[in-house]
């Protein structure tokens, strides 16, 4: 399979100044447009400079098959500040689902669709708890949800593992069993329809909380749905925060960018270090050297894994990498129209987002 990628597609200016993307939106597809809503970025500055993080309610919108750059925005329109939800687009709709603010996780669920030159969120089935950084896909009518965090205080990695029928919504959200690994969230899920059989990739993602030292994982699962069976996957998949997409008529699924968790292990080491030092004025300048350090390594960071792969369903393994010749994000959705591949904004190395959608036709 040949895809052939470009990053021409650019987020429009707001207010006069130069949109710098945002991370963690909802993102989707409705009557022939893409639609960004909400996510999460810094405007000023990096964090380690004292930048503060941007909670956004703007949504944008770019019509898909003028093929240019014409894009609508529409300021404070998502009903509440939100990011690092899930987002999937059905015939219904772009179903959003759940996603977080700086102080609590949300088991609110939207349908978003465009019409008439405007966007409109109707509420949803509920979550049956707040979920935060999980990975939602649908295969046929049914959306899937799995991992995530449900509190920011003391945020923990669940096994969280939920379907619901869209064309059933009265039916509620079910709990579905648990796959044998870690709990996680960050994680890449992708369901596929194929050969009479639904099924839910799971890869990667991290393990996390109050009292669980942060563990990325590298394993893969998949969860048949005939036989509500969990197998692992041989393999390893460093995908943490990464984003996929199943492809119409084929066996494959994409896989776009991720990490292996080397900045993340050495933030959380800096970190750790910086935390056992400042309650001890008489280390502070050990304080003041690991902080130091730690921007140092921050902004030495050129970015991210920028391979693209592809999963063969049949075989259950990578059968294909290459090296995208674009910074590829984190934190991101990709969605499919067509031979059109988006693979839309995201964050592109630590506290830094692109305003860019990397399109891949094949």
């Amino acid at each position: 399979m040949k895809i052939e990628w470009s990053n021409k597609l650019v987020m429009p200016d707001v207010n006069g100044k130069e949109n710098c993307g945002t991370a963690g939106a909802y993102i989707g597809i409705n009557n022939d447009h893409l639609i960004i809503a909400g996510g999460a970025f810094f405007p000023e500055d990096t964090p380690w400079n004292g930048g503060k993080k941007h909670w956004s309610k703007d949504v944008y919108v770019l019509p898909l098959e003028e093929r240019t750059n014409n894009w609508k925005v529409l300021q404070n329109t998502l009903p509440q500040a939100i990011a690092y939800g899930s987002s999937v687009s059905t015939p219904k709709g772009i179903l959003c689902i759940g996603g977080s603010d700086a102080d609590k996780c949300y088991d609110n669920t939207y349908l978003m669709t465009y019409e008439n030159d405007s966007v409109e969120f109707v509420p949803w089935v509920s979550l049956p708890y707040p979920l935060a950084n999980c990975c939602a896909s649908i295969a046929g009518n049914t959306v899937f949800v799995a991992g995530g965090q449900k509190s920011m205080t003391d945020g923990e990695a669940s096994h969280s593992f939920l379907s619901i029928d869209i064309d059933r919504p009265e039916e509620g959200w079910k709990e579905l069993p648990n796959w044998s690994g870690a709990a996680r969230g960050y994680a890449v899920g992708v369901a596929k329809y194929i050969r009479g059989e639904t099924l839910f990739y799971l890869f990667s993602g991290r393990n996390y909380g109050a009292n669980i030292t942060p563990t990325v994982l590298f394993d893969g699962h998949v969860y048949n749905a005939i036989s509500s069976e969990w197998k692992k996957i041989e393999g390893n998949f460093p995908l943490m925060a990464a984003t996929g997409i199943g492809l119409n008529n084929s066996d494959m699924i994409l896989l776009a960018g991720g990490t292996d968790g080397f900045v993340f292990t050495k933030e959380m080491e800096l970190k750790k270090k910086i935390s056992n030092y400042i309650d001890n004025k008489a280390l502070n300048d050990s304080v003041i050297q690991y902080k130091n350090e730690l921007k140092f390594f921050f902004e030495g960071v050129t970015g991210f894994d920028n391979i693209v792969r592809l999963f063969d369903v049949s075989v259950n393994r990578i059968v294909k990498e290459e090296s995208m010749p674009y910074p590829m994000p984190l934190t991101t959705t990709t969605v499919l129209s067509g031979q059109n591949i988006y693979i839309v904004s995201g964050e592109i190395k630590p506290g830094v987002r692109s305003p860019h959608i990397i399109k891949g036709s094949f």
